[in-house]
């Protein structure tokens, strides 16, 4: 019988905590899916930019080419063969664009007629082995050619706009041709970095690098078409891919863009590791959080099929008992399906199951506390309170994940305004208390507002709590220079600490004081320490103890 009775709260623990682990670990696949797909969509808006940008500007190219070979007089001077007058009438346009190394005009055999600035190394030089002539020859439409290196000093990467100059009846009479540096393309390839690691860098048609932060302007051509990234973008694919740099020993993920018309390609790429430092962050927080609200509904049941062991009752009892705990068990499964909206609101989720698990302790302690002794009973209030206190926990650690993630506006602040804002909500919640606060008027900093008033909550708070056994009590806030920067600070006269713990302080969970003594769950200066750091600042703290507490800090402006 005991046997049985042994089997079937092993099953009960199990139908218990299976459904938690079950939806847990779904739950957990579901965020990490949905932050691997926000990684992926972020750099893969930043690869369409690039694609479109790269298009723009070749299409300005183009557009100019076509602008410069149509103008009548232009037209007339090819066509009479004129080619000098003709190219005299772009000298001008030449000063105006300084991105544009050289122009000069060919017949449609590819043979130099004329060219600016200078057309004593060009004239007669025939280029049909280039890419640009194969290019506008095929069909005599505009070609943006492969990236090459001019014959000539100074000696350029370039690559070359050809375009056919036709008479009035559309046939080609000439070949219009301007060199464009690739400093136009790696200036602005400079300028789009995000992270540590990560950049953008454009390839030809052929695979050759146009602009690439880690490769210079000048000097060889550098190929790259045999990066799968690169050869992928050049078939007009787009996507991304994750690739291990034998020479950075490194993983790194990369997203690539064709540009539309023109063959190229374009690729950001990071490393892994920075790529998904937020998602990795953002998981180990959900994987600790879970692993606590599973060892806590654990610790519960357990609780729950010891106590009702270990008290004779009748079959008709149990039979009641074992009705009452499968509805509880329901009800209990009900509540864990929540967790599997966790990516949506991690908060409620966890919240939840504390709540059930002290409602359903309240309900033992009022239905059926004459069935347990005076230690059983207590152990049931410890469960409460436990279960309040992980709540409270849950709270600030989520709260110190917010602090660690948001997005910082910053602004002109007015920390006076703000800590006597605190200071009247916490005389407001504790009438009966005698505390004279100090805050000095005017003193300002640049920050975000929301979070600067968090960590100015969690400093007055503590000083709020740690002078709640003295009768009367002095909380001061004020500012000093010290090396032409402002050192803000927080001072009371309550219960202090000593120094040698000092370095305890704003570690998480790490307190000096026992829960009896003041409450708390020793997330709040680690939230506080957190968010000066964000603003580029540090906070420190001075006390004696029964002498008070100081806490300094400063802003990074």
């Amino acid at each position: 019988m005991k046997l049985k009775h042994r089997v079937f709260q092993y099953l009960i623990f199990l139908g218990f905590i299976l459904p938690i682990v079950v939806m847990a670990v779904f739950s957990y696949a579901h965020l990490s899916r949905d932050l691997n797909r926000a990684v992926f969509d972020r750099r893969a808006a930043m690869a369409e930019i690039a694609a479109t940008f790269a298009k723009e500007k070749l299409d300005h190219f183009v557009d100019l080419g076509i602008s410069f070979s149509s103008r009548p007089y232009f037209v007339k001077f090819v066509k009479d063969g004129n080619w000098k007058d003709a190219a005299e009438i772009l000298r001008n346009t030449l000063a105006d664009f300084s991105f544009i190394h050289l122009f000069f005009l060919t017949d449609t055999e590819g043979t130099v007629r004329a060219g600016l600035p200078r057309d004593d190394e060009l004239i007669g030089e025939n280029f049909v082995f280039r890419d640009w002539y194969k290019g506008v020859s095929r069909d005599w439409r505009p070609y943006v050619s492969e990236v090459y290196e001019t014959r000539y000093t100074p000696f350029y990467k370039v690559v070359a706009i050809a375009v056919p100059i036709k008479d009035e009846e559309g046939r080609p009479i000439g070949i219009m041709v301007f060199l464009v540096k690739l400093d136009v393309f790696t200036q602005w390839v400079g300028t789009y970095k995000f992270g540590a690691s990560g950049f953008l860098f454009i390839v030809d048609h052929h695979g050759h690098i146009v602009a690439h932060p880690g490769f210079p302007p000048q000097g060889d051509i550098i190929d790259f078409s045999g990066v799968p990234s690169v050869r992928k973008a050049l078939k007009g694919e787009e996507g991304s891919l994750l690739f291990y740099n034998d020479i950075e020993k490194q993983e790194r993920l990369l997203v690539f863009k064709p540009v539309p018309h023109y063959g190229w390609g374009c690729v950001v790429t990071q490393s892994s590791r920075e790529a998904f430092m937020v998602r990795d962050d953002t998981l180990k927080i959900a994987g600790i959080l879970y692993l606590i609200a599973l060892f806590l509904s654990s610790i519960i049941m357990i609780f729950i099929l010891r106590y009702i062991s270990a008290h004779e009752v009748t079959e008709e009892k149990i039979r009641r008992l074992n009705a009452e705990l499968a509805r509880r068990l329901v009800q209990l499964k009900d509540v864990n399906k929540e967790l599997e909206a966790f990516s949506y609101s991690v908060s409620h989720d966890l919240r939840a199951p504390l709540r059930s698990i002290d409602g359903f302790s309240h309900i033992i302690l009022e239905e059926y506390a004459d069935r347990f002794d005076e230690k059983g009973r207590d152990y049931f209030k410890r469960i409460r309170a436990a279960a309040q206190h992980m709540a409270e926990l849950i709270d600030d650690l989520l709260s110190l994940a917010r602090v660690s993630r948001s997005e910082l506006h910053f602004e002109e602040v007015d920390l006076s305004a703000l800590a006597h804002k605190i200071a009247g909500s916490l005389k407001e919640r504790h009438p009966g208390r005698d505390v004279e606060f100090l805050i000095s008027p005017g003193m300002t900093a640049r920050g975000d507002s929301l979070l600067l008033e968090g960590a100015l909550i969690n400093l007055l708070e503590n000083s709020w709590k740690f002078t709640s056994k003295h009768v009367r009590a002095k909380i001061e806030f004020g500012v000093f220079k010290e090396k032409g920067k402002d050192v803000f600070f927080v001072r009371d006269d309550g219960a202090g600490f000593d120094m040698n713990y000092a370095s305890k302080l704003f570690g998480a969970f790490q307190r000096l004081h026992t829960q009896g003594e003041f409450p708390g769950t020793g997330i709040g200066l680690v939230t506080a320490r957190r968010i000066l750091h964000r603003h580029g600042g540090r906070i420190w703290a001075e006390g004696a103890v029964e002498k008070g507490a100081t806490f300094y800090f400063t802003l990074g402006g």
